[in-house]
């Protein structure tokens, strides 16, 4: 119906520690919910609400303390948003995704992305040497990679593209506010490819 803002639904996952109990809130007064967890520190909240919404995640724990946290909701979250335990504590922030794979568009199946403390990271697939072979034509931005439009780069970074000896020869790779990453390569050959980043704005961290 015209004028009627439809309920969303989605769920909200993270981890806090074991025998604590997860409290979330959305804003807007949708019903909240809450999970008391047993030796498993990982959580899943199912949560309604209206587009736009935030969310208050609080965690009590059985020695009395507890933790808040403010989220953004949508109806597609990572796997997980939030620690309330000793990984936060311990420099991984509150949003960590771990690096998942760039599932579609340009560069899926070969590049992979990382959310963490507000930044996305990209990355040629895998923990080995980052070195491909570029070609084709030289001094023309072109796609590297189409980041996910889960999350929405603020603004634009710029980074180095050095060649195979590790020598710079003002070839570029740029990620760009349009969730893109493209490049401008100066030669064809081998590359080695850096890991690239930028801020994010929906980070939830």
């Amino acid at each position: 119906m015209p004028g009627v803002t439809p309920l969303l639904h989605t769920k909200v996952r993270g981890e806090s520690s074991p025998f604590s109990t997860v409290y979330i809130s959305p804003t807007n007064g949708v019903t909240d919910a809450s999970i008391t967890l047993g030796a498993d520190p990982n959580f899943e909240l199912d949560v309604a609400f209206y587009e736009g919404s935030k969310a208050l995640l609080r965690v009590v724990r059985q020695d009395g303390s507890s933790d808040q946290k403010m989220i953004d909701l949508t109806e597609s979250m990572p796997d997980k948003v939030v620690w309330f335990n000793s990984r936060a504590s311990g420099g991984y922030g509150t949003f960590d995704t771990g690096w998942k794979e760039i599932a579609a568009g340009e560069g899926a199946g070969s590049y992979q992305y990382r959310v963490m403390a507000g930044q996305i990271y990209i990355r040629l697939k895998g923990d080995g040497w980052q070195g491909a072979t570029f070609s084709g034509d030289l001094n023309v931005e072109r796609k590297l990679v189409d980041i996910p439009e889960a999350f929405k780069v603020k603004t634009r970074s710029c980074f180095p593209f050095p060649k195979g000896d590790g020598s710079i020869d003002g070839s570029m790779i740029e990620v760009r506010p349009n969730n893109t990453v493209v490049f401008y390569i100066k030669a064809v050959g081998a590359r080695i490819v850096p890991i690239v980043s930028a801020p994010i704005e929906n980070s939830n961290g």
